[in-house]
């Protein structure tokens, strides 16, 4: 009887495939977000350079 119990209250089916999918897909979301992070970080270190003349040649 405590075996039905437990199987009566598992998830449904499409519950868990939502569930595997998400802890499938956070890692990859995660990754991509410390890529964009860098590529953004480097692109305002450059604008700033820009902005204070620290690429202007030397007179």
């Amino acid at each position: 009887m405590a075996e039905i119990q437990q199987l009566a209250t598992l998830p449904g089916r499409e519950e868990i495939f939502s569930k595997l999918l998400f802890l499938i897909n956070a890692p990859a979301q995660r990754l991509a977000t410390v890529i964009n992070a860098t590529g953004r970080d480097v692109a305002v270190v450059l604008n700033q350079a820009v902005e204070q003349n620290k690429f202007a040649a030397a007179s």
